[in-house]
């Protein structure tokens, strides 16, 4: 009987999918990825960390510690620290790591200390790349975006295959000779079973109105695109034509002040489940709105998924361009024109299909057998 593959998959986000997109990428991944057998380690749930591990993150770094991470945003520098304290503690069990076929690791640029370790013990690493993290605004300091990002290339570059969610990201990336496998988001159970629940009972009832915003506030470039398109909505009226915004996602009830709802825009807040699917039942279309970001939304596949359609401007829109149910501005300037197309649309949204992860896996395989990707 052949040896059973050892592999572990260190990653940045909690296991779930109750959480954002990037939980929810990750599981798919992961669960994609069980056909191979292995070991998840989540620096979300501070796994397989020792006592003086803990102790440094309580602190949260020293001045110098975070003066070294001043290429970061002052807002990212915290989690960079914490992120590279988990992966030098993780890196200590050189033993264990010695004797991996393969390592799985998110965003390699945060846990390099690791993945340097890794690198002088010939083990393979296969890169999640969930954004292109120095090519977002608000985590990287000013004028320090190109010295990051050629960091992060480097990374990249070294890893025997990295498995990208955005269509523009693995193009670039392919352009530098990186090796790259695109592999776009799609749900899973149970995630999966409440999205088409919804398209059935969207499909049986009519009387659509109003439209959900939903994203995590927190995120900067969500919850910037979230404050900027609510004001343009309450500046040109659109709810007397176009019915009520519905604002609603993870810390939305936290970022924004009540002042800002009223009758044309209602603060719905983070929502449970089977809330949030009562909405999406009934809601004329979902609007994903940014001006910056990388990678890819994982909600815009989830409501094609569920048959709702989804308006978004162009750098929301990435990855996605073309979709049937997508309608898609330039910018705020065009939102209304977008507005009057979803209200002459007429029929269902097409299935959207899940990606085959067969060609994922062959790729895998090829780097376990030491062949190019």
């Amino acid at each position: 009987m052949a040896r059973a593959l050892r592999s572990i998959y260190f990653s940045r986000f909690h296991p779930t999918w109750d959480l954002g997109g990037g939980s929810r990428r990750m599981m798919q991944v992961w669960e994609t990825l069980q056909a191979l057998g292995g070991e998840l380690r989540s620096s979300a749930r501070a796994q397989g960390l020792d006592a003086g591990c803990r102790r440094r993150l309580e602190k949260g770094g020293s001045r110098l510690q975070l003066w070294r991470l001043r290429s970061w945003a002052a807002g990212r520098r915290k989690a960079v620290f914490r992120l590279r304290e988990i992966s030098r503690a993780w890196s200590r069990a050189a033993g264990e790591l010695a004797g991996m076929d393969l390592v799985f690791m998110d965003d390699p640029i945060y846990f390099l200390p690791l993945f340097e370790s890794l690198q002088r013990l010939h083990v393979p690493v296969v890169a999640i790349c969930h954004n292109l993290e120095t090519l977002v605004p608000s985590q990287v300091e000013n004028g320090s975006s190109l010295t990051l990002l050629r960091r992060e290339l480097d990374i990249l570059s070294r890893c025997r295959l990295v498995v990208t969610i955005s269509r523009e990201e693995t193009w670039l990336l392919r352009n530098l000779g990186v090796r790259c496998f695109y592999f776009p988001y799609y749900p899973r159970e149970p995630v999966l079973g409440r999205l088409q629940a919804v398209r059935g009972i969207r499909a049986a009832n009519g009387g659509k109105s109003g439209i959900l915003m939903l994203a995590n506030a927190k995120n900067p470039q969500s919850g910037q695109g979230m404050e900027r398109f609510l004001a343009h909505w309450r500046e040109k009226q659109l709810a007397s034509v176009f019915g009520p915004l519905l604002v609603a996602g993870f810390h939305s009830d936290k970022v924004f002040p009540a002042r800002l709802f009223g009758a044309d825009a209602q603060l719905l807040g983070q929502l449970e489940n089977d809330r949030l699917d009562e909405l999406l039942a009934r809601v004329a279309a979902c609007l994903c709105y940014q001006e910056s970001g990388g990678g890819a939304l994982t909600r815009i596949c989830e409501m094609l998924v569920a048959g709702v359609p989804v308006l978004a401007n162009a750098h929301a829109a990435r990855s996605y361009h073309g979709r049937e149910g997508l309608i898609e501005f330039a910018d705020l300037d065009g939102l209304e024109d977008a507005l009057r197309g979803l209200q002459r649309r007429t029929g269902a949204i097409p299935p959207l299909p899940p990606p085959d992860p067969a060609p994922l896996l062959a790729a895998i395989a090829r780097v376990l057998e030491g062949g190019p990707a």
